[in-house]
């Protein structure tokens, strides 16, 4: 794997995180595809991802999966939270 990322994602709290890391799980597991791979690790209130993809194409593309993935928990987050 040529092309690397490193991305620290400071959230509200250590179980929004690792919700979070466990909702992207099944595809970390299970990737689409050949070209990447994703790590993830929860510090505390910090979700920490690390992307590996045999070019940049790849590793643009990976991360903005994860990225509107990760979007898409706090928005479902954030509607629960105010629908209570």
């Amino acid at each position: 794997m040529s092309a690397t990322a490193k991305l620290s994602i400071q959230l509200n709290s250590r179980r929004l995180a690792d919700s979070i890391a466990k909702s992207l799980s099944p595809e970390i597991d299970h990737p689409a595809g050949s070209k990447s791979r994703v790590r993830v690790h929860v510090e505390q209130r910090r979700l920490e991802l690390t992307f590996l993809a045999r070019d940049a194409t790849a590793l643009r593309a990976t991360m903005n999966s994860y990225l509107r993935m990760i979007g898409a928990c706090l928005k479902v987050t954030e509607a629960i939270e105010n629908a209570t």
